[in-house]
């Protein structure tokens, strides 16, 4: 659609708004005369399903009844008194060259338009809508110690929180509408020095490219940015922590803020990412490499355990011990079908329950889902539909993906255990090698905004190594990761 500037004439200007904002319902034109030496006529365009009405008669429209006609083209230095008190209202901005299509969006995105007889565009006044949720703690990624803020769906405070943790000049911050019809707001945030120029750039590049008619999470851009779209692992992080995204901007990442998302994307990124919590850097260094290297390991069991035991229980009884495999073999008798079956049962039932006890409402959830669990256990050994054993590898399983502290992560791992299985039914072991060969070799040629999946493992970076499968002491990290390309690599000293 062509732009259409907002005429000096008054009627014709109200008339374009209400063509193409009257049918709206909930968008209020308030006409107005403002006193001074020559009185004007004007009017004030709102949304009231966006802006308060205290906030239009007590700030705003005071402010403005109370400036003269020759104070409309210039912006006072602070806000005109009423009756000896300040107002908190920011004073108007003019906007000569405002565009009927810029102008409407700012209205339904929660400003106030003035339009003054004689006068070409209009005075914008942008109102703080602190209408939402507050601040509190984060919800998936918790911690047991460390900050307890968490992102909100208001993007002015999502930048506040990250700004309270950043008061340096080198904090850049890019902001763009994207979705034609939505206009969500989107926010570039990085450190000037730090970060790769080039990344800025691609990520601006693939923004820019972006063309839909809405954006309702920052779910939208993260699958329209990625670099592997048809790859089940995650090559962009979404935190909700303010403190994790300052710390990823320090190492010279790139965080994207959307406006109604309380989820923050971090870019460019490697799988270790994935895998470290935030309180293995609040933790005593030989806690946080404990940890980190338990999730590992239980990354690494979420992915291979129900095949290990399927390719062990099928083809190789040789690698149990005897009484190991005469305490399986006599669970195993009566089941009707192979080992396989026995556990694609035992997983999609396992994944019901934790399904349904994401949806349930949240004070019978975790209660449906432990119990659902006992009972369809309990019931499935009973009427020999499942041994014990197998019972014991999925419940098993189920935690140590629950370890896991990505949540996409885990999802990638939980679809990828299933085609493992088979490989397993067919060839055993060498099916479970042959598989994780596939999988290596498909996350190796993964890259995040030009950075190998796998770094700094792959490609070797060894003084990167600090911080991977352990966490190194802060005085021996003296300097930032080249992982990512950071322009200042000191951090210390």
């Amino acid at each position: 659609m062509k732009a259409e500037p907002i005429p000096a004439d008054l009627a014709r200007a109200e008339q374009l708004f209400r063509d193409r904002l009257g049918p709206c319902g909930d968008v209020i034109f308030r006409p107005l005369r403002i006193e001074g030496s020559t009185p004007v006529q004007a009017v004030l365009i709102y949304c009231r399903s966006v802006v308060e009405a205290r906030v239009v008669h007590e700030q705003s429209l005071k402010a403005m009844l109370l400036r003269s006609d020759q104070g409309l083209s210039a912006v006072p230095p602070e806000p005109i008194p009423d009756n000896g008190e300040s107002s908190s209202q920011p004073p108007g901005m003019p906007c000569p060259e405002l565009t009927v299509q810029q102008g409407s969006a700012e209205i339904l995105s929660g400003s106030l338009l003035l339009l003054v007889d004689g006068r070409s565009g209009a005075l914008l006044f942008r109102i703080l809508n602190t209408a939402g949720r507050g601040v509190t703690e984060p919800v998936v990624e918790g911690t047991v110690r460390g900050p307890r803020e968490g992102f909100v769906e208001q993007i002015e405070t999502n930048i506040t929180l990250i700004r309270r943790r950043l008061p340096t000049a080198a904090f850049r911050l890019e902001r763009q509408y994207l979705g034609e019809r939505t206009h969500t707001e989107v926010a570039l945030a990085y450190v000037d020095g730090i970060a790769n120029p080039q990344v800025v750039r691609r990520v601006r590049q693939r923004l820019r490219k972006i063309r839909i008619d809405g954006i309702l999470d920052s779910a939208y851009i993260e699958e329209l940015i990625e670099d592997a779209p048809w790859s089940p692992f995650p090559t962009i992080v979404h935190t909700e922590r303010p403190d994790r995204v300052a710390a990823s901007l320090l190492e010279g990442q790139v965080a994207l803020l959307t406006a109604g998302s309380p989820q923050v994307l971090l870019l460019p990124t490697t799988l270790m990412q994935f895998l470290i919590s935030p309180e293995d850097y609040y933790e005593r260094f030989p806690v946080g490499s404990l940890t980190r290297a338990l999730r590992l390991l239980a990354a690494f069991l979420a992915l291979t355990l129900p095949s290990f035991y399927v390719a062990i229980t099928t083809f190789h009884h040789e690698m149990i011990p005897a009484q190991l495999f005469q305490a399986i073999a006599s669970q195993r008798e009566g089941v009707p079908w192979p080992a396989v079956m026995e556990a694609f049962l035992m997983e999609i039932a396992f994944e019901l329950l934790r399904e349904a006890g994401i949806r349930l409402p949240r004070p019978v959830g975790q209660a449906v889902s432990i119990i659902g669990g006992l009972v369809i256990g309990e019931a499935a050994i009973r009427a020999r539909i499942a041994s014990a054993g197998m019972i014991i590898v999925v419940a098993t399983t189920g935690i140590a993906s629950y370890a896991v502290p990505a949540y996409n992560l885990a999802i990638a791992l939980r679809l990828i255990r299933f085609p493992l299985m088979l490989l397993a039914s067919f060839l055993g072991l060498h099916g479970i090698v042959v598989g994780l060969l596939l999988l290596l070799i498909h996350l190796l040629g993964l890259h995040s905004f030009g950075v190998p999946y796998l770094s700094p493992v792959v490609p070797a970076r060894p003084a990167d190594w600090k911080d991977t499968v352990v966490r190194a002491p802060w005085w021996k990290m003296g300097r930032r990761p080249g992982t990512f390309g950071a322009r200042d690599r000191r951090r210390m000293g």
